[in-house]
């Protein structure tokens, strides 16, 4: 099958890319004395009658409109408080894969002609599935590799660092190696929708190195003390020793 859109209005470029175009209803005008009780189009008839209205208030034929024949992979229902969308995700391209989510139905309106249905081939449906493979590895090589690069920027155990700020506590410039890090008792961390994957945002927003005043940090000094400030006061001037 393919995706199945009713229409009263064939636009040409639906005559130029259709798959298949069939006359499946008529709507007869509010003027036509053929007009039933009800409103909806008549499956039943799929010609109009000699005597039909025309002009500004005529009567119309329906068409079912067949597109991405052998092309759909998926399908899915979006439900919301009052009302339901229908979605179906087509391949527009073969190569590359490009994948496009089209709303074919809802019951916001009346679409009740309208389909869809899984038709890709299992030739197509694993040239698809690999491509979303390869974009699943891309994407969290992409992260990993931000995730190392934030914690090579985060003060952390075992790092040398030394004090950039002129407002802190510990003298600026003191240097001495980290052995003690963690939240401050002042921080606020909230569930964030940059942590959800889906939202397409980076989930190492919320990764130490990018909420450093959340943080603090605990150095020892040369004479052996220890001194805390805010992770935000230090800059890393040695990695951690091995």
């Amino acid at each position: 099958m393919s995706i199945f859109t009713y229409t009263t209005d064939l636009t040409d470029d639906q005559r130029a890319t259709a798959d298949g175009i069939v006359a499946i209803a008529v709507e007869h005008s509010s003027e036509c004395s053929h007009k039933s009780s009800h409103s909806n189009p008549d499956s039943s008839i799929r010609e109009l009658n000699p005597d039909c209205v025309t002009g500004e208030k005529s009567c119309r034929i329906g068409y079912v409109v067949e597109t991405f024949k052998g092309k759909v992979i998926s399908k899915r229902e979006k439900n919301g408080y009052h009302d339901s969308d229908f979605f179906a995700t087509v391949v527009t391209s073969e190569n590359p894969i490009e994948l496009k989510s089209i709303a074919y139905a809802t019951t916001r309106g009346w679409t009740y002609f309208n389909s869809a249905s899984i038709d890709a081939s299992e030739e197509l449906q694993a040239k698809v599935e690999a491509h979303k493979a390869e974009k699943k590895a891309a994407w969290n090589a992409k992260i990993a590799a931000e995730a190392a690069d934030l914690d090579s920027k985060t003060p952390t155990v075992g790092k040398t660092v030394k004090v950039i700020s002129k407002r802190s506590k510990i003298a600026f410039g003191t240097t001495g190696e980290v052995v003690w890090f963690g939240a401050s008792q002042y921080a606020n961390f909230r569930p964030n929708s940059h942590t959800d994957r889906m939202t397409g945002l980076n989930p190492n927003y919320n990764h130490p190195a990018n909420r450093l005043a959340d943080y603090r940090v605990g150095i020892r000094l040369e004479d052996g003390s220890r001194v805390f400030a805010s992770a935000t006061c230090f800059e890393i001037v040695e990695s951690d020793k091995e």
